[in-house]
């Protein structure tokens, strides 16, 4: 698949640390800024990653294919945000003869940004809400806010489940039971978009240091129920990028967030991304008490 833009590179795990230095640098703190979540969103060759610098600013855009077509989108906006940074995209974009210029996500710093633009060619609009939560308060449970949780959490301490690290002998049994949640969930959902991501990050997992991701699983009588990925957005917040359980085991979602809870303490925050605008989703997410909500946003530009 083309690059389609100057001397681009391909994303790979080569690029985790200058990744993360750069969200640093510009303090993204938004769930999409997980590099695991982005090596992993990373499909050949249907959808391709990479990332470019110009102009003193850093591009991360995704190539896609659809019916021998290439399209060029930006995954976020240029880290160094100015009008000349974006609007060396948007000429790619229109020789491109793109209609269009899609941004996957922006934070709330860069949509204000944007808004300033004030283009009638412009369309800003809000892609989800995500929750943020404080491990230490969702471990410890305290209070009658949590009556909920707790009981829930308690009903499958007695099925005696065993919390462990993920290896890679665990890897099909993961696979296995993505496959059934998907089954039991009905494959034309909207929270099955993660289906693809989640599937590469299961079979790259052990390609990842420890630091940057982590994976862990829970079994009843023998079997994997549930499984989850978390790692660092930056020193203070920790991505909750992946979650998968049993659905037909009462409160086995809630023991499993409890559980990383326990392992992500020295984090002040999760980001445990939106809910798609699911009612059920909503309603579960709201019972593990968020202290705050993060607006992510998308936007599309008519070249």
């Amino acid at each position: 698949m083309k690059t389609l833009v100057g001397d681009s590179i391909e994303l790979s795990l080569y690029n985790i640390v200058e990744l993360q230095s750069i969200f640093h640098k510009y303090k993204k703190q938004s769930w999409a800024y997980f590099v695991p979540f982005l090596l992993s969103y990373n499909l050949p060759p249907y959808r391709k990653i990479y990332i470019y610098s110009e102009l003193n600013a850093f591009f991360i855009y995704q190539i896609t294919l659809n019916d021998n077509t290439y399209r060029m989108d930006l995954v976020f906006p240029p880290l160094g945000l100015t009008y000349s940074s974006f609007d060396l995209f948007k000429k790619i974009a229109n020789n491109l003869r793109q209609k269009s210029l899609r941004i996957l996500w922006l934070d709330s710093q860069d949509r204000l940004f944007f808004k300033s633009i004030k283009s009638k060619s412009l369309n800003i609009s809000v892609k989800d809400n995500e929750y943020i939560y404080d491990p230490k308060g969702l471990h410890a449970l305290q209070g009658h806010k949590y009556k909920d949780v707790r009981k829930k959490i308690n009903s499958v301490k007695r099925k005696s489940p065993m919390f462990y690290v993920l290896e890679e002998k665990d890897v099909l049994n993961a696979l296995s039971l993505l496959k059934e949640w998907r089954k039991l969930q009905g494959r034309k959902n909207g929270f099955l978009l993660d289906w693809g991501y989640t599937v590469s990050a299961l079979k790259q997992m052990m390609f990842f240091e420890k630091t940057d991701l982590s994976a862990y699983g829970v079994s009843i009588d023998g079997e994997l129920k549930a499984f989850a990925m978390v790692g660092p957005i930056d020193e203070c917040t920790a991505s909750f990028f992946v979650a998968k359980s049993d659905t037909r085991i009462k409160g086995l979602s809630e023991f499993l967030r409890w559980r990383i809870c326990g392992e992500l303490q020295d984090y002040s925050f999760i980001n445990d991304a939106g809910d798609l605008g699911l009612s059920g989703l909503r309603q579960y997410k709201t019972k593990l008490r968020p202290i705050r909500r993060n607006l992510v946003y998308s936007a599309t530009f008519i070249i």
